[in-house]
């Protein structure tokens, strides 16, 4: 029963890394606050983070509004990323999540003070089925790569900065709701342009590509 129960989780990330690549998965994007959505990815670690003995922190820059996304599954991306974090970091370590600005995006950070990512692996592990050495044995190695299919689809990006020794951030960027009086009706039609742009996106992704990945 253990072992069944916890080969569950792993085999529904395969499935719907499966789906999201064949373009089986439609996005809702819908106008969402910045804060709102780190608040959100944050509150449901913070007993794990506080177990651990884990500094966990917020940093959002002021006056971000909103970014236009698929709540659901941003709040994926974050769950991949910010579990990685708590796997990898040690007690008393610490563990940042952050939003800034740039350009036409917001910039998401997830940064821990962990072992850190080789620079070798920086791109690999956001591959499927990769894992870097010294990743638990057992994990899947598909959280990263589903975590950047994800943003790939909202018109995003996602990577990490790293050096063996002094922990990692992992960052992604989601496209920013123009900061400009628009109708409810005008927003609707950038949620509608968004999703024909994930179909777009996501049509025919059937082929593996070649994720510290779990």
């Amino acid at each position: 029963m253990t072992t069944a129960s916890g080969c569950k989780p792993r085999v529904d990330e395969v499935l719907d890394l499966a789906r999201i690549q064949s373009g089986r998965i439609e996005l809702n994007p819908r106008p969402t606050a910045v804060d709102t959505l780190v608040d959100a990815a944050v509150d449901p670690v913070r007993t794990a983070a506080d177990h651990q003995q884990l500094l966990l922190e917020t940093e959002v820059m002021p006056g971000l509004g909103d970014v236009l996304v698929d709540r659901e599954r941003v709040q994926l991306v974050f769950s991949n990323l910010l579990t990685n974090a708590l796997r990898h970091t040690k007690p008393g370590g610490s563990i940042t999540v952050r939003a800034r600005a740039t350009d036409d995006s917001v910039r998401f950070e997830v940064s821990d003070t962990g072992e850190g990512v080789a620079p070798e692996y920086h791109h690999a592990i956001f591959e499927r089925f990769v894992r870097a050495p010294g990743e638990t044995p057992g994990a899947a190695g598909v959280g990263l790569p589903i975590a950047k299919d994800i943003v790939e689809a909202h018109g995003g990006e996602i990577g990490v900065e790293s050096t063996p020794g002094s922990g990692s951030t992992f960052w992604f960027t989601l496209p920013r709701v123009v900061v400009a009086p628009q109708s409810a009706r005008q927003i609707a039609a950038s949620a509608r342009v968004l999703t024909r742009m994930v179909r777009t996106r996501t049509s025919g992704r059937l082929g593996a590509s070649p994720g510290r990945g779990c």
